[in-house]
């Protein structure tokens, strides 16, 4: 980049250290999008037309028209929240799951890629922009051993979540459109729940989405923090190294919460599907770029186009839950463990590595003949 700059400004002598003082300067920050391509986008670079010669006729040029509009709506949107400067009683946040981690994480022994590890989970929530000053994030995290990525046990780091953030009047999500993790009926019913269950101050909570293939954020600029951290620590043994790391992302400014067992409820899904069908037409949830839900009503309020004015009313839950107070379900009392046999393959083959106050996270994480494997199922 600076041998571009000096290119391109032959007047201006500025050597490669200074280059890089004066981006630091003006706050210019760089990070890895990570390998995630848009399909839809790689399918219409392989179109006969281009974005020049887009044909009203052809079905991918349609689709593309369609995706590229929401994609634009959706970036333009988010700017405008990253740029408001300290709203007061507001919270605009991007949240996201970090990508699998396994431990132990002993990239220089080749025996450690071999074995099946343990899963851990980093669920972040991220401010958006730099203005919010008075705001951190906050990573909930946790591993297989305890809970998996099931939706239920996702909407707990949210519940964690607005429970940290209980004094803000508004608070504004941006998420992308995972099905299983954030764009579900069961995450619908806890938006009502918590909105309606005098735990916390807002009177209106925001989720916006991305459009599909365009999602990066500051939730993915946090995980790259988080990703350094770890290759500066080198091995990850244990379950308090990666906490460790998590923790020192963000210059340690991260407010970390180990969850534990009794932190996970079995959240249900309160829709009632047969009101949902009569409806005309019938309303989908994965045409929804945003959700609103507002102190004092049970229904949740959407839009198809991030058209704001004509924003859509959905009474979307069963009758009883809408007739009577929606109560928090019981807290788990059992974690949900791992396979012996995945156990058994790391305590034999990984433990002899590491010194023995980190062979103690591996010695006495549950089992469970019955738990499946998290890389092939999202149980």
């Amino acid at each position: 980049m600076n041998k571009d700059f000096i290119a391109r400004n032959p007047d201006i002598t500025c050597n490669c250290n200074s280059f890089w003082i004066i981006l630091k300067k003006k706050n210019i920050s760089f990070t890895k999008l990570g390998h995630e391509e848009c399909e839809l986008c790689e399918i219409f670079e392989n179109d006969e037309h281009g974005k020049e010669n887009l044909d009203p006729s052809c079905e991918i040029c349609q689709k593309y028209t369609i995706h590229s509009k929401k994609a634009e709506q959706s970036r333009a949107l988010y700017k405008e929240d990253a740029n408001k400067i300290n709203p007061k009683n507001e919270v605009y946040y991007s949240a996201d799951l970090q990508k699998v981690i396994m431990l132990p994480r002993m990239e220089s022994y080749k025996i450690a890629i071999f074995t099946q590890r343990i899963i851990a989970f980093n669920q972040s929530f991220v401010p958006v922009g730099t203005n919010q000053k008075n705001l951190r994030p906050i990573a909930a995290i946790w591993h297989e051993g305890i809970a998996g990525r099931k939706k239920e046990d996702l909407i707990r780091a949210f519940h964690q979540f607005f429970l940290n953030n209980r004094d803000a009047i508004k608070i504004t999500l941006w998420l992308d459109n995972c099905a299983a993790q954030n764009k579900n009926w069961t995450m619908l019913s806890y938006l009502v729940y918590i909105i309606n269950s005098g735990m916390i101050s807002a009177q209106k909570i925001f989720i916006k989405y991305f459009g599909p293939g365009h999602t990066f954020m500051s939730a993915d600029s946090f995980h790259n923090q988080v990703e350094l951290q770890m290759k500066y620590k080198k091995n990850i043994y244990d379950f308090p190294d990666f906490k460790e790391a998590v923790g020192a992302a963000n210059s340690s400014k991260t407010r970390v919460i180990d969850m534990n067992i009794h932190q996970f409820y079995d959240w249900l899904d309160l829709t009632s599907i047969n009101r949902i069908k009569k409806l005309k037409p019938r309303p989908y949830i994965s045409d929804f770029t945003t959700l609103m839900v507002k102190q004092g009503s049970k229904a949740i309020f959407y839009t198809e186009n991030y058209d704001y004015e004509n924003i859509k009313t959905l009474e979307f839950l069963k009758i009883k839950s809408e007739k009577e107070p929606i109560s928090l379900p019981g807290a788990r009392n059992q974690p949900r463990g791992i396979n012996p046999e995945k156990k058994s393959a790391i305590l034999k083959k990984l433990c002899f590595l590491m010194s023995t106050d980190r062979q103690i996270f591996c010695q006495e994480i549950p089992e469970n003949t019955l738990s499946r494997d998290l890389n092939t199922s999202i149980d």
